[in-house]
């Protein structure tokens, strides 16, 4: 007598459903190619470990002279290193000599002094910040104010993330606070202050910005979460 094999119960559900034409194959693969697009590619910490999306990490490469770079856009070719955006982590990265070396090959490589490392990258991930912010008010793909923003909210925008300023009114702060409990399933930073978000739009202090669209909204959740990492809240 031949041996029957025993298929797992959700497969031969699955295989009988499909047998009856109940379901579409394409459907599991259009699926599974959008989870993809969708999600973002992991990196791990050089220093702590700890594995996190790439673009939540700060990225380090060696220049064709030698020199140890910052690259805060994720663009630079060749390999990269990446650490979390804490300036511990950071002081930490730039005694690793070996993690250097290995990556330079034959090649000298010229470590820059922690502070002055320290000092671009306040400047770079508060102007990557700003000019984020900025490019989402010229694309149309920003709402200032609370009042834009819950009128945003009652459209049903899905793909949004909102900014509060470290240093909102109490007032403000508690409608705010109301409004995202009763939304729930918001993303919120809070960070920086009014000063620094009026600027970035050109008006004067604001202290709720709202960010829609798919590719602007991850960019500033990204820069968002680095400069709260870098920074802590202010």
């Amino acid at each position: 007598m031949d041996e029957v094999t025993q298929l797992p119960p959700l497969l031969t559900q699955l295989l009988g459903t499909v047998e009856s034409g109940g379901v579409d194959m394409c459907d599991y693969h259009d699926e599974d190619q959008a989870c993809k697009k969708n999600r973002s590619p992991l990196r791990t910490c050089v220093v702590t470990r700890t594995i996190h999306p790439k673009e939540h990490l700060l990225r380090f490469v060696i220049d064709p002279m030698g020199q140890v770079m910052e690259d805060l856009a994720g663009r630079c070719p060749g390999r990269g290193i990446y650490v979390t955006p804490e300036p511990n982590a950071i002081r930490a990265l730039l005694k690793r000599m070996g993690v250097w070396k290995k990556m330079a090959g034959t090649k000298p490589v010229f470590m820059p002094e922690s502070a002055v490392l320290l000092e671009r990258l306040a400047c770079g991930l508060t102007r990557r910040l700003r000019e984020g912010i900025g490019l989402a008010k010229r694309s149309g793909m920003l709402r200032k104010g609370l009042s834009e923003t819950m009128a945003l909210l009652d459209q049903g925008h899905e793909s949004l993330v909102l900014l509060l300023a470290a240093d909102t009114a109490e007032n403000t702060r508690e409608k705010f606070d109301r409004m995202v409990r009763i939304r729930g399933n918001l993303d919120v930073l809070e960070l920086s202050n009014r000063e620094f978000f009026g600027a970035a739009c050109g008006v004067g202090p604001v202290a709720v910005l709202a960010i829609i669209g798919q590719n602007h909204s991850r960019r500033i959740k990204a820069d968002g979460l680095r400069w709260l990492a870098f920074f802590g809240k202010s």
